[in-house]
């Protein structure tokens, strides 16, 4: 630790006024490549079972997965052997333990090259550690040509594997009952009504209570149609309009908005406003915008989200939009504040929120404009965040973010050694070399800067410090979060 202890030898501790943002770019990590794919999103699981989220997207003849770690980082694709024969294009990709096993496997919605011949939705099912063989026309049945945008996997029957939904763009949306070994059979006869809905994609959830998974379906594309929700009644798949605008949707999210305990649902529109349809119970929705800023209706949008971006125990709501993308804090009581100054101005089609770097709150994953960009905004309201590099000779900042009133205990050291404290989080320094800085308190913004002097040593050069801190609640026993880890490399 003799550099690191050169370095906190001029250590200076500063408040700082500035205005913490909800959002702000990863630093420091790999963001995945996905320009190439023609998945919209990529689906997220921890597929190896390491307790870190991975990705994993299609690429028309396959899939490629990337390993997440501990930092929220991932690695560089693993493409997994291609779909054989190729008779069309792999769309997007759902993840479940389909054969029983215990193990994450994949399935792909597909699109047919042409109508000459009946096709399967491709199966990758997993046999090992982050090993995957490719199953093309044995576990799914042979399909006349159909366009299945997505797939959705759920225990329709409750028999206690998971059975397949596909969306059918332009025809009758299908059933695949699962044997229980991950071969399943076409049961679209007795398992759900007869429809042409135009579905796009799929949200599995149980809405109304009763231990049956419902779904809940967007139709979209170049259709304008209403969205709708299928209704698991004790293994048929029921499909009732829902009464509202006929948009296509791009994006879809149901949480309980107003905390009356009944799900709602949120439509992401494409060159459109957004659908809010908050639940009734038995049932019932009532679909009504009007509690929502005007800046939120006053532009096309293209994908919505529900997070909990600020910690306070209600869902917020996230939209992507064709102008820039929108945050709405909810205040309780249907009512929203408009706070997206606080995030980045990007112009994104899409987000995938999830905890990337196990510190306790969401970050996203987004896709950047028409392209398959992929940028990684890290959540802010519990955060050690390095915005600039360290430079010898220079200022380095470290910004201390946690809720008002909290105390913030940050650590530094040379080495890893990761630690998984279940609830509390996942510590990420080795202990030993580590180096502790005094506990601050964080003021009314939520943000505390730690400036450090670096000296002017080349022998610092190339050295890499991590940098953690823990959440204290001084009001409560045994309220402590362990933080997201932040690594500098001086150059």
């Amino acid at each position: 630790m003799a550099h690191g202890t050169h370095l906190l030898t001029a250590v200076l501790l500063l408040s700082a006024s500035c205005t913490s943002q909800a959002f702000s770019a990863a630093r420091g990590c790999t963001i995945p490549d996905w320009r190439f794919a023609s998945s919209l999103l990529p689906c997220i699981e921890d597929f190896d079972g390491d307790g870190f989220l991975d990705g994993v997207v299609a690429y028309g003849d396959s899939v490629g997965i990337v390993w997440g770690d501990a930092a929220g980082c991932f690695s560089a694709i693993d493409v997994l052997p291609p779909i054989s024969p190729r008779l069309g294009i792999a769309w997007r990709v759902t993840a479940g333990d389909v054969t029983g096993d215990g193990l994450i496997d994949l399935v792909c919605s597909y699109f047919p090259q042409s109508s000459a011949a009946p096709v399967a939705c491709p199966v990758f099912v997993q046999t090992g550690h982050r090993a995957f063989t490719m199953d093309h026309g044995s576990r799914m049945p042979l399909l006349a040509w159909r366009l299945t945008h997505a797939v959705a996997l759920l225990d329709i029957d409750r028999d206690g594997d998971l059975d397949a939904l596909l969306a059918v763009y332009s025809g009758q949306d299908l059933v695949l009952e699962n044997d229980g070994a991950g071969f399943f059979s076409d049961s679209t006869a007795t398992r759900i009504t007869a429809n042409q809905n135009r579905s796009w994609g799929f949200q599995v959830i149980d809405l109304d209570g009763d231990g049956w998974d419902d779904v809940v379906v967007a139709t979209g594309g170049s259709v304008h149609a209403q969205n709708f929700i299928y209704w698991n009644d004790r293994g048929v798949l029921r499909d009732t309009s829902l009464q509202g605008p006929a948009f296509p949707t791009n994006q879809m999210d149901v949480g309980d908005l107003d905390g009356d305990g009944h799900l709602d649902l949120v439509f992401g529109n494409e060159w459109a406003p957004p659908e809010v349809y908050w639940g009734l119970g038995n049932r019932g929705f009532l679909e009504d915008v009007s509690m929502l800023p005007p800046s939120a209706l006053s532009h096309a949008l293209a994908g919505a989200r529900l997070v909990d971006f600020d910690l306070d125990g209600d869902l917020d709501l996230l939209q992507s939009g064709s102008q820039a993308d929108c945050l709405l804090e909810n205040l309780g009581s249907r009512r929203f504040a408009d706070v997206t100054a606080s995030i980045e101005p990007l112009l994104t089609t899409g987000f995938v929120v999830a905890d990337f770097d196990r510190d306790g709150d969401q970050d996203l994953l987004h896709r950047i404009g028409s392209s398959s960009h992929t940028r990684l905004s890290v959540g802010m309201f519990r955060q050690t965040h390095a915005p600039r590099a360290a430079s010898l000779g220079s200022t380095l900042t470290l910004e201390l973010h946690a809720r008002p009133g909290r105390f913030a205990l940050l650590s530094v050291a040379p080495a890893l050694r990761v630690v998984d404290l279940g609830a509390y989080g996942v510590w990420q320094l080795d202990v030993p070399s580590s180096v502790q800085f005094p506990a601050v308190t964080l003021p009314a913004n939520g943000r505390h800067d730690i400036v450090l002097q670096v000296p002017n040593d080349p022998a610092l050069r190339g050295v890499d410090l991590h940098w953690q801190s823990l959440e204290i609640d001084p009001g409560a026993i045994n309220a402590v979060r362990v933080g997201n880890r932040a690594t500098t490399r001086f150059q």
